[in-house]
């Protein structure tokens, strides 16, 4: 059977294309550094586009429904495991297109070398 193609086919093309493209993208990569503050030392992450820490909550997972799963908060074993945890309502989301340091329009990045994500 022939299927005749239209023009929105077309951007359905450039649209699957367009996502191939966002996930192979080389974003700059967060950075894991070492903060004191108040004679306390800790892991934290930084962003190398804007130089802040990544606070609880700021760091996201952008499916391809754009839903924005936050990262409740960082601790010693997502350090230990170099693995960070994103939060959706939606399961079936679970696939990341990208990742964004900051509330909407935030600014994409990956996460340090050699991290992975993992879903609660």
């Amino acid at each position: 059977m022939t299927v005749e193609r239209v023009p929105g086919d077309d951007l359905l093309d450039r649209y699957g294309a367009l996502q191939a493209e966002i996930r192979a993208a080389e974003f700059p990569r967060l950075i894991v550094v070492e903060v004191e503050d108040d004679g306390e030392k800790f892991k934290a992450l930084r962003c190398p586009r804007c130089g802040a820490l990544i606070l609880d909550g700021e760091l996201f997972a952008i499916s391809p429904a754009e839903d924005w799963a936050d990262n409740p908060d960082l601790d010693d074993v997502d350090f230990d495991h170099r693995r960070i945890w994103f939060s959706s309502g939606r399961p079936d989301l679970e696939e990341t297109l990208y990742y964004s340091h900051g509330a909407e329009p935030g600014h994409a990045v990956r996460l340090p070398e050699g991290w992975t994500e993992d879903w609660a």
